[in-house]
């Protein structure tokens, strides 16, 4: 379970994994989530560094020569994600044709975005 306000960093600077608004904010969304657990204490936290893209999606494509591959901005869903980003990234390097190297059309994807961010800007308002 994640989630919050999220903070930017440069650099080296990945220190800044903890956030009281968010750690607030997340056991405020627990609580809603599971009312059963309204008394129950928060003991442990973690946090830690994303990467996200400019335009919030994912990019995976060779890095140089066709001999490296990179996977970024997953946006805290790298875990999820793995498998399917590690099926592309293979596809990739064999230089295979398949369904995973198809782009999404760009109006499609402003469409999904949208509705994403309408259903976060639902969520903070809460």
């Amino acid at each position: 379970m994640g989630g919050g306000p999220v903070g930017l960093t440069w650099a080296n600077t990945l220190d800044a994994d903890s956030n009281e608004a968010a750690w607030k904010h997340l056991e405020r969304h627990i609580r809603f989530l599971f009312p059963s657990l309204a008394d129950t204490k928060i003991t442990h936290r973690w946090g830690g560094p994303f990467s996200i893209t400019v335009n919030l999606t994912p990019s995976l494509g060779y890095l140089g020569s066709k001999k490296a591959v990179f996977s970024l901005g997953c946006i805290g869903h790298g875990v999820s994600m793995s498998h399917l980003n590690a099926c592309t990234l293979r596809d990739l390097l064999l230089e295979r044709r398949s369904e995973l190297l198809e782009c999404i059309c760009g109006w499609e994807l402003r469409k999904a975005l949208n509705l994403f961010r309408k259903m976060l800007d639902e969520v903070w308002e809460k």
